[in-house]
């Protein structure tokens, strides 16, 4: 069908224009598409000041809900062209103006069914990247795809950020290696460094690609950004158990007190490896892995993938990461550090159930569907 050459123009919606936009939402409403059909509902939830219409001529062909967070961030909800009007182009001249008025925010969010193919294509051509699947989001069945388009200003931003977290990781990690090991003939570690940075290099690219909400929330970790006291002294303890799992083998090459078979060497390797996809797996199923403890904008219970098997796969996933670190560096000493290492996060996750079953809604059912928290079958 022939894109229109007409223009559409924004109108900030007053009460006048709900009666019109309760018509168009139950002329679109679907399974693809949650209509908001209440006057009231509207008026408390959305915001008459929140509402834009979009005008051809006298004619009102759609809307969007357009919300300021606190953080500067825009969500935009039930963004929706009257059938009439689709196929012309009218939808990407609404999706630009809109984008133009959230011009300087850090980004914007928007939630659309995966099977609206057309509008997902759409947002895509805009910026948009699908940060995450959710099943039955409204809870009415259906499956939502959050989406979000992140400033090019930010994204650089981010995308440095991230790359000079991880380059400053891996020199501390040489550092920290080479240093007590007295020299740099240390295969072991070198293997090791190119292991680890690898693949952390690979998920820190998907995410500046796939994800980059989630990216920004990985990049500020630490004891530093956490809010609770606790979580302060447990990111403490565990940094410093994580700093000597590094040094102690580093250690334990130079005094010669390891004899580590190469093949365990290399299941170590591997374990590294493992435990880190299983992280990665964690990333691609939820987007609020934060790496602090806190509850997301509209953050929802994810009950897929992993977290069908375990409540916190991620914690998993570093087990496996951390067994495997003293055995890649040729050294069984570097096992105590870890279990002091596991004992913290053991303690920190105990904490971050509490808070989940008191903060976010919808945990204490999970906690009931999905029994264990860390090891299948055991706890």
């Amino acid at each position: 069908m022939p894109k229109s050459e007409s223009k559409i123009e924004l109108k900030q919606a007053t009460l006048d224009d709900i009666d019109g936009y309760i018509a168009l939402e139950r002329k679109v409403g679907g399974r693809t598409y949650s209509a908001l059909v209440s006057k009231e509902e509207i008026v408390a939830k959305v915001g008459v000041d929140n509402i834009y219409l979009f005008k051809l001529g006298d004619k009102t062909i759609g809307h969007v809900n357009f919300r300021a967070n606190d953080d500067k961030s825009i969500h935009l909800g039930g963004f929706v062209i009257d059938p009439e009007y689709q196929g012309k182009g009218f939808g990407r001249q609404a999706m630009e103006l809109i984008i133009k008025i959230a011009a300087g925010a850090p980004k914007i969010d928007l939630v659309t069914h995966p099977d609206n193919v057309k509008a997902v294509g759409l947002y895509k051509s805009l910026g948009f990247v699908i940060a995450e699947r959710k099943e039955n989001y409204w809870g009415d069945g259906e499956p939502r795809v959050v989406m979000v388009k992140i400033s090019a200003i930010k994204k650089e931003s981010l995308n440095r950020k991230a790359f000079e977290g991880l380059f400053f990781l891996i020199v501390a990690l040489a550092v920290l290696l080479f240093g007590p090991a007295g020299t740099i003939h240390y295969w072991q570690a070198w293997v090791f460094l190119a292991v680890f940075s690898v693949s952390v290099l690979l998920v820190t690219l998907y995410l500046m690609k796939k994800n980059p909400q989630l990216l920004a929330r990985r990049v500020n970790a630490g004891s530093a950004a956490e809010t609770q006291k606790s979580q302060k002294i447990i990111q403490f303890i565990a940094q410093i158990a994580f700093a000597l799992t590094i040094v102690i083998p580093a250690l334990d090459h130079r005094f010669g007190w390891s004899t580590v078979p190469v093949y365990k060497v290399a299941v170590g390797d591997i374990l590294v490896v493992l435990g880190l996809y299983f992280v990665f797996l964690v990333f691609k199923e939820n987007s609020y892995t934060s790496a602090v403890i806190e509850i997301g904008a509209e953050q929802k219970v994810i009950s897929t993938g992993p977290y069908a098997i375990v409540r916190h796969p991620m914690y998993a996933g570093a087990f496996i990461m951390l067994l495997g670190v003293p055995l890649a560096l040729g050294s069984w000493r570097g096992l105590i550090p870890v279990a002091v290492l596991m004992a913290s996060i053991v303690w920190r996750l105990l904490e971050e159930e509490k808070f989940l079953a008191k903060n976010l809604a919808g945990y204490p059912d999970y906690q009931k569907k999905v029994k264990y928290r860390l090891l299948p079958f055991i706890w």
